[in-house]
């Protein structure tokens, strides 16, 4: 029975830490007051796009100074570890991550009932006389 306890808790503390993480638009004038976000995309007026990790990027002064990666249109990475300084006021659209709650709570749903499957699968299979 501890072996199953230990289980779930393992996978607890797994999603504790990875859980699931989603863009949400923020107003720009919020990445001013705020500097602890996970992660922060930026799109300028001229329609760039760029991802800052967190603690790879500082804002000071109305700009975003930081090393981020350089993201097409739909997302997809074209290029890592860019300098880039950016003036507030040339930045059109923010994103910050955010953990999604339900998400979350549906994966971390899922693998407990998995998890409950298999002991039940386990535990019928002992019980069958060889």
């Amino acid at each position: 029975m501890k072996k199953y306890i230990s289980a779930i808790l393992i996978n607890a503390l797994l999603f504790q830490f990875a859980g699931c993480y989603t863009l949400q638009p923020v107003a720009k004038e919020e990445i001013l007051s705020t500097k602890d976000y996970p992660g922060l995309s930026v799109t300028t007026f001229q329609k760039q796009s760029y991802y800052f990790e967190a603690d790879s990027y500082t804002i000071s002064n109305d700009t975003l100074d930081g090393i981020g990666s350089i993201l097409l249109d739909n997302g997809v990475l074209v290029e890592r570890n860019v300098n880039r300084s950016i003036a507030v006021n040339d930045i059109e659209i923010v994103k910050v991550d955010e953990v999604d709650i339900i998400k979350s709570v549906l994966i971390v749903a899922g693998v407990v009932a998995a998890t409950i499957i298999i002991i039940l699968g386990m535990k019928s299979l002992m019980d069958y006389p060889i």
